[in-house]
């Protein structure tokens, strides 16, 4: 399943300042690939470029958009006893791991 893009009703969701537009809404990833899920500027009402996107952390998963890529990488918590109580960093979400039940909130700034 392919990421679904919300953009709030005007005129919260549509926004302008100069030369950008900024995007207000809600991001589903479905189910995650390795590596990321592709996010376009056409999801977002935009027309041609993704300036930054901030995807909020919800249900425990920290998202990160890889401008470069144009992908969201979803990260989540290991458990420190699984690890003898070392802190442990975030670990990539596992391939397959479906996501469609995380809504989250947005904030695109493009063009």
């Amino acid at each position: 399943m392919a990421s679904t893009v919300i953009v709030d009703a005007q005129p919260d969701g549509l926004g302008g300042a100069g030369a950008y537009f900024h995007r207000f809404g809600t991001i589903n990833l479905g189910v995650y690939a390795t590596g990321g899920v592709a996010v376009t500027f056409g999801q977002f009402q935009l027309d041609d470029h993704i300036f930054d996107l901030d995807v909020r952390n919800a249900a425990g998963i920290v998202f990160e958009f890889l401008k470069t890529t144009g992908l969201v990488k979803a990260y989540q918590n290991v458990n420190p006893a699984a690890a003898g109580g070392a802190d442990v960093p975030l670990n990539e979400v596992t391939n397959t791991t479906n996501l469609t039940a995380i809504v989250s909130r947005f904030h695109c700034i493009g063009r």
